[in-house]
């Protein structure tokens, strides 16, 4: 694993975290002491096969892990993670993206201000959601109606796009998406990991996705990519380094 002096930085650092779950007589070993420190400024991918353990590991790290025991030690700037410190300073975007499909982009952006930024004046308000609708390159949208199965609105990489402005409403300094490139086309797949990996530098945070199959553009976005294999760990470091460390266990890639 790759460790790094950031004394400079906010750091999320997790320890040998374990999920295990009782089958009948049996107990399943689903994540086992996964390891791995990331910092402000950084986007990490976790990937893995289906089964590898990534959304597992995901849940765990939100504390939203149910059926099974999990175990490990996961910090922020050295201090312990709570289900408090993750009301107030984290942003989870599931695979689905949940939002009024009848209210416009910025309808949605400025309802979440209000909700999580209750003193704004009204030109405080229009400020900070101009600001944010430009940085998530929603301007192009931004009174399109986010539509639903019955009548068409925003596409699929605008609606992630739009989960992800309300995680910079809330000011998060973690942000967790779970497989945000999921039905997307590869175009606006890699649109929106070339986002996240922009937001992260820009705005200081910590970003933390997992990801499947992703293209060799895709790959190459992330600061660091860990890869899981049943359960474990099997790569963590630069993907610009992931080739080198193959061939020197004899798992050769052309």
């Amino acid at each position: 694993m790759q460790e790094i002096n950031n004394n400079n930085k906010n750091s999320l650092i997790f320890k040998n975290i374990s999920f295990k779950v009782k089958k009948k007589n049996e107990e399943l070993i689903i994540l086992d002491n996964v390891s791995a420190n990331v910092y402000s400024g950084e986007l990490l991918g976790i990937l893995g096969p289906s089964g590898a353990g990534k959304t597992t590991l995901l849940n765990v790290l939100t504390h939203s892990a149910y059926g099974g025991k999990s175990s490990g030690k996961i910090t922020y700037n050295g201090k312990e993670i709570t289900p408090k410190f993750l009301r107030e300073n984290c942003y989870i975007v599931n695979q689905q993206d949940y939002h009024w499909p009848f209210l416009t982009c910025e309808e949605t952006i400025e309802y979440a201000i209000n909700l999580y930024m209750k003193k704004n004046t009204s030109e405080e308000v229009k400020n900070l959601k101009n600001k944010i609708i430009k940085q998530v390159g929603l301007e192009s949208c931004r009174e399109t109606k986010v539509g639903n199965e019955f009548f068409k609105g925003l596409s699929g990489g605008q609606k992630r796009r739009l989960s992800i402005a309300i995680a910079l409403v809330k000011e998060s300094s973690v942000i967790f998406l779970d497989e945000p490139t999921s039905g997307l086309d590869a175009a606006a797949a890699s649109n929106v990991i070339s986002e996240l990996n922009k937001l992260s530098k820009e705005l200081n945070l910590i970003i933390v996705t997992t990801i499947h199959q992703p293209s060799s553009k895709i790959f190459f976005d992330f600061d660091n990519v860990m890869i899981l294999s049943e359960g474990r760990m099997a790569y963590f470091d630069s993907p610009h380094k992931c080739k080198s460390y193959l061939e020197s266990i004899d798992k050769f890639v052309p």
